[in-house]
């Protein structure tokens, strides 16, 4: 595999991005919605109560801001246009190119991410400045720049899970559905909705071995905690690669047998 191939579709990928610079702009306003909506709302909770589990009102907020925060790092959207292109046979010309089309994704999605952090940063850490000066919560720099080194192994999950729930469309006529599908597990397992740690036994064993907790609950749970139990820790890193090699290798089989039966039907 020559990385300077795939450089070039990542630095392509960026100009291409930077193009649509208004759309991901627009995305970034409506996710600062999202976190303001969620702000109120939680203040709103602890007017009645100065506890919800372990969380107390300045970590529960610093919860929330700091989901979209690695969301930035941690989001794929493989499952968003893989199908589609699979649908519409347009994946056809990649497949005879001298290159492989699994690795190009991988830089395009890379691409893509690097514009994402450039352009929305700035607002998340404005937030993040807004929640200690405003509402006087403490936020943990060096715990959350900690977290940030393990950002992009958590991408890397949601990479390769994201692969793997796309190459279904070789094998269904509903392939959109797809990404409606990852989406609503993410809002269930990922912690984009409530904090995992709220989850009551025993159904916090089956959302500790979810793949998805390590998308948002995972970072964002590390940057307010740092590493409370290294056991622990060092299970959910083992966890993550166990994941990681699992949709790699499912995904791999998964690709072989549909782009066969792609250029059987002749797409």
């Amino acid at each position: 595999m020559s990385l300077k191939k795939y450089l070039k579709f990542y630095t392509s990928g960026v100009e291409t991005s930077f193009e649509y610079r208004g759309a991901l702009l627009t995305w970034l306003v409506v996710e600062l919605i999202s976190v303001s909506s969620a702000l109120f709302l939680w203040l709103a909770v602890f007017r009645s109560t100065a506890q919800v589990g372990l969380f107390g009102l300045g970590s529960m907020l610093l919860y929330f801001a700091l989901i979209p925060f690695f969301g930035s790092f941690t989001n794929s959207f493989v499952s968003d246009f893989l199908p589609r292109e699979i649908k519409d046979g347009v994946i056809s010309k990649d497949l005879i190119k001298p290159y492989s089309l699994k690795w190009v994704i991988l830089a395009r999605q890379l691409a893509i991410k690097s514009t994402q952090l450039i352009l929305r940063m700035p607002a998340y850490i404005g937030v993040l400045i807004f929640l200690s000066v405003a509402l006087k919560v403490e936020v943990p720099v060096s715990k959350i720049l900690f977290a940030v080194l393990f950002a992009p192994f958590c991408f890397f999950v949601h990479f390769f899970l994201d692969f793997f729930f796309a190459l279904f469309a070789f094998f269904m006529d509903d392939a959109w559905s797809l990404s409606h599908l990852k989406f609503i597990l993410i809002l269930i397992f990922g912690g984009m909705t409530f904090p995992l740690s709220l989850v009551p036994y025993p159904l916090k064993y089956l959302f500790d071995f979810s793949p998805f907790k390590f998308l948002y609950y995972f970072p964002a749970n590390l940057a307010i905690n740092g590493i409370t139990n290294v056991s622990s820790f060092a299970k959910d890193i083992f966890l993550g690669l166990f994941w990681i090699l699992l949709f790699w290798i499912f995904g791999n089989i998964l690709w072989k047998k549909g782009v066969r039966k792609f250029e059987a039907y002749g797409n």
